[in-house]
């Protein structure tokens, strides 16, 4: 009887998920795509109603800081930047505001 030669199947599958396994590793040694964004597509969006005065008080601060730089700065990144000041910012002001203006 002869022996069988030759690769099976599964060790087919087995070379191929080493293969794939070894380009993926080298393939992360090689990106250059910035790991780190701040990605909101995959989160439930938060809406919020602003009054009409509120709205332009958001234009108004969002054109000033516009004029600052040459990058695009939209409303949310205003209202991003404005949350990401929140250990900055006097509690108990920003309370008065809140109360005085609602």
């Amino acid at each position: 009887m002869s022996k069988l030669t030759g690769t099976t199947n599964l060790n087919n599958r087995f070379s191929k998920k080493e293969e794939s396994e070894e380009l993926l590793q080298k393939k992360e040694k090689l990106t250059t795509v910035k790991t780190n964004r701040n990605v909101t597509t995959g989160l439930s969006p938060k809406p919020f109603r602003l009054t009409t005065d509120d709205i332009s008080g958001l234009q108004e601060l969002t054109e000033e800081i516009q004029s600052m730089t040459k990058k695009n700065i939209t409303e949310a990144k205003v209202i991003r930047g404005l949350i990401g000041m929140r250990d900055k910012i006097n509690k108990k002001k920003l309370l008065e505001s809140i109360m005085h203006n609602t």
